[in-house]
C-alpha cells in the first residue's frame, strides 16, 4: 500500500519529523470520523478524503501488541524484503536484525 511512498531518511530527518502522541491520534481519529458524519461542516480547505488515507496510513503503520503493552519499537523495513531490523525504546530491551537472505 504504502511501498512507493517510502523513503530512507537520516536519524538527523527522522528526529526533525513532527511526531503524533496518544493524544493527537485520537484527536485526529475523532476528527476523521466528525469530517464523515457531518460533512456539511468540514472547512473547504480541508479534504476529507485525504485526510481519511492518511488516518487510515497512521493507523496501519502504529506499532501495538496487546501481548507486550506499554512495548515501544522502531522497526526498520527494506522495499520488497520486509522487516530488516528491530530496536526496542521503551520495554524490555531486545535487538533483531535480519542477517542472510535466501532466495
Amino acid at each position: 500500500m504504502l511501498a512507493p511512498y517510502l523513503v530512507l531518511l537520516t536519524r538527523d530527518e527522522r528526529h526533525d519529523l513532527p511526531k503524533m502522541s496518544e493524544k493527537s491520534l485520537s484527536f485526529i481519529s475523532k476528527v476523521n470520523d466528525y469530517c464523515a458524519s457531518n460533512p456539511e461542516f468540514v472547512p473547504t480547505f480541508l479534504d476529507a478524503a485525504e485526510l481519511d488515507k492518511d488516518f487510515e496510513a497512521v493507523a496501519a503503520l502504529k506499532e501495538f501488541s496487546r501481548l507486550e503493552p506499554g512495548v515501544i519499537d522502531n522497526k526498520y523495513y527494506a522495499r520488497g524484503i520486509g522487516e530488516i531490523k528491530q530496536v526496542t525504546r521503551k520495554g524490555a530491551q531486545e535487538f533483531q536484525q535480519l542477517v542472510s537472505i535466501t532466495h
